[in-house]
């Protein structure tokens, strides 16, 4: 949902349940990242199992998501109890681009989107 000034309200996702398929594994981990003088919601992924349409087949996927500068942190609930916070954006450019660079170093993933 959007809100004024661009923010997003980002809902926030069970941390480190099982969400995959019977036979199959999928978790979610949230991250508060130091970047600069702000920071960033980062989401760690991680599937295990994983069939592709090609045939082909991977024992382990791990992805990181950068969701946005943290405005305000859990500030409220939905009506189901679910917390959720304020992001703002991260812009393309140059600024993005070094964060992805961060990232990938820090947590020696390459897929981060």
């Amino acid at each position: 949902m959007k809100t004024e000034d661009t923010a997003l309200e980002y809902v926030h996702l069970p941390q480190s349940e099982d969400l995959g398929p019977k036979g199959r594994s999928y978790t979610i981990t949230e991250k508060l990242v130091e970047f600069g003088d702000r920071k960033i919601l980062v989401l760690e992924t991680e599937a295990s199992d994983i069939s592709f349409c090609d045939s082909s087949h991977a024992c382990e996927l791990r992805t990181l998501i950068a969701k946005g500068y943290v405005k305000r942190w859990k500030y409220r609930k939905t009506a189901e109890g679910m917390d959720v916070s304020l992001l703002e954006p991260i812009s393309a450019g140059d600024e993005k681009i070094e964060l992805l660079k961060y990232l990938r170093k820090t947590y020696n993933v390459e897929n981060i989107v």
